[in-house]
């Protein structure tokens, strides 16, 4: 899904870059970035794909990404100076209902990419076991456009090389926390997550 609602002109030539540059072009770009203080995160934002290598790779992402649900954001929320919670949204179809689900917890913590500070989005502990198997982190590029890179794939072991990151850009935030129905199922670890909304 691509990000087409208004943004101010410094957020939508900082997405316009993002756009622009190719997947390890990106790595570089994270690199150099710093995460946001989680207070200053609160809300849903609008998600888009960002470029993941050649044109095949870009499209087979693009489709996991769309084949049964279209995903268009996230949410968070903090509770306190380095903890918090989130949600990803995702529409039905082109046009259909939008719905909550994948919840997170998150926190400031050390990257696994470079080993300096981001947001980490943790779905380890919030979500069925396909969840377990993602995970995510996030810095601010500009005022309100964050660069993000998920991570899905084994996370120990000998298939850990079959993991694969997946660089994303998020703008908002563009509307408060509006959780309109998780259909997961809820499993304890769930529920306490989601209570905590």
């Amino acid at each position: 899904m691509k990000i087409d609602n208004a943004l101010p002109e410094n957020d939508q030539t900082s997405l316009s870059t993002l756009r622009s540059l190719q997947r390890n072009s990106l790595k570089g770009l994270f690199a150099t970035l710093d995460p946001p203080s989680l207070e200053t995160l609160d809300g849903e934002y609008d998600a888009e794909l960002l470029q993941q290598g050649n044109r095949f790779q870009t499209q087979i992402v693009n489709f996991i990404f769309s084949v049964k649900k279209n995903w268009i954001g996230k949410a968070f929320e903090a509770q306190s100076e380095d903890r918090g919670v989130g949600y990803n949204c995702f529409r039905e179809g082109e046009q259909g209902d939008v719905y909550s689900d994948l919840p997170m917890s998150i926190y400031v913590g050390t990257s696994q990419m470079d080993g300096r500070p981001s947001v980490i989005l943790d779905y380890g502990k919030t979500t069925r076991l396909i969840g377990r198997m993602m995970s995510g982190e996030v810095r601010r590029y500009s005022a309100g456009v964050l660069l993000g890179f998920g991570t899905i794939g084994p996370v120990t072991g000998r298939k850990h090389r079959f993991q694969r990151s997946v660089p994303f850009a998020l703008v908002g935030p563009v509307r408060p926390l509006q959780i309109i129905s998780f259909r997961a199922t809820i499993s304890s670890a769930d529920k306490e997550v989601r209570n905590s909304f």
